[in-house]
């Protein structure tokens, strides 16, 4: 993968912490309208200088710990949340290494031996070094997260890193002293990762997944072009963004180009949308216990009422009637 998604709130983010996004940018080599495109897309190496402009220029040791673990990372991608749904650490950690390409460039790799699970921080193609603020903030954010669901304290058993990190913060926060090594990673006792996490939610993790393992898939097979644009509308639709001009946006085309290619499968932008609504409207009614008003929210609808009439449109019964009718199923 040679391209990937960078998160539209990093923007908001570096101006939280006292920088200016422009000039991070500038001194990156990017477009100074990175962030305010509506899917910017950058390549491995542009991350890589993304993230090492923040480090020249943040104003303090303070920052890679404080964002690494600001409030509500666990919700900065579904790949994360997915994990962070997972029934303990060492399952999550193994959902976030199976699904971290799908958040940028870098790999986990995990080796489980006897008591101790050993975790490294790499790159896709293993070569390629890590900036230092990577290294930290990705192994601050793996402790966090595991502290977090287990609602508990946690110390790794160890960490290794290729480059030592300046300051005290990284060491204070992991609570052990980084050892220089030929490799960047963590080592965790297994007791530790067998703790269950507070936040474990099998039907999250349910809705998750199909989705993931599509996008996962398309990252080396040529699957169908309306294929794409449903995985693209699963994931724009609860920002509000479901209209052929977003998609097209996101996929680097024009919307005429999205438009015939859909033809081309015998098809409709406006086919793919309603049936990825249907779908997505049929799993959280199933297994979540959000309101109507957060459906038809979630799924781009402004109206209720347009929601509650699509969805009689659908399945030829309202949704009242469609919960009650799913909950006599499983009585």
């Amino acid at each position: 993968m040679n391209r990937f998604l960078l998160d539209g709130r990093y923007g908001a983010v570096l101006r939280s912490f006292g920088m200016q996004p422009v000039e991070v940018l500038k001194k990156a080599g990017l477009p100074v309208n990175l962030f305010t495109q509506e899917h910017p897309v950058v390549t491995q190496d542009a991350y890589f200088r993304l993230m090492t402009a923040i480090s020249d220029l943040m104003p303090d040791e303070s920052v890679p710990i404080r964002m690494a673990t600001m409030e509500s990372i666990e919700t900065f991608s579904p790949p994360i949340f997915a994990a962070y749904c997972s029934r303990n650490g060492l399952a999550c950690l193994h959902r976030l290494a199976r699904y971290k390409r799908l958040i940028g460039p870098l790999a986990l790799e995990i080796c489980e031996g006897g008591d101790a699970v050993d975790v490294r921080l790499t790159t896709e193609d293993g070569k390629t070094p890590l900036p230092t603020f990577v290294i930290e903030t990705e192994m601050v954010f793996l402790v966090h997260l595991l502290r977090k669901a287990v609602k508990e304290g946690l110390t790794p058993l160890k960490a290794t890193v290729e480059t030592a990190i300046p300051g005290q913060a990284f060491a204070s926060f992991l609570g052990i002293r980084p050892e220089l090594g030929e490799v960047n990673g963590l080592t965790f006792s297994r007791s530790d990762l067998e703790k269950p996490f507070i936040s474990e939610n099998e039907a999250m993790w349910r809705y998750f997944e199909p989705e993931m393992n599509k996008r996962l898939s398309e990252l080396t097979v040529d699957d169908s072009f309306s294929a794409q644009v449903r995985s693209a509308l699963t994931e724009m639709l609860p920002a509000g963004e479901g209209t052929s001009q977003h998609v097209a946006d996101r996929m680097g085309i024009s919307t005429r180009t999205l438009q015939r290619r859909l033809k081309d499968e015998g098809t409709t932008f406006q086919k793919v949308l309603s049936g990825t609504r249907e779908v997505l409207a049929r799993h959280y009614l199933r297994h979540t216990d959000m309101t109507t008003q957060d459906i038809a929210f979630l799924l781009g609808y402004a109206e209720v009422n347009s929601f509650l009439r699509a969805f009689a449109i659908w399945t030829g019964e309202t949704v009242r009637d469609f919960r009650k009718g799913d909950q006599h199923e499983h009585e």
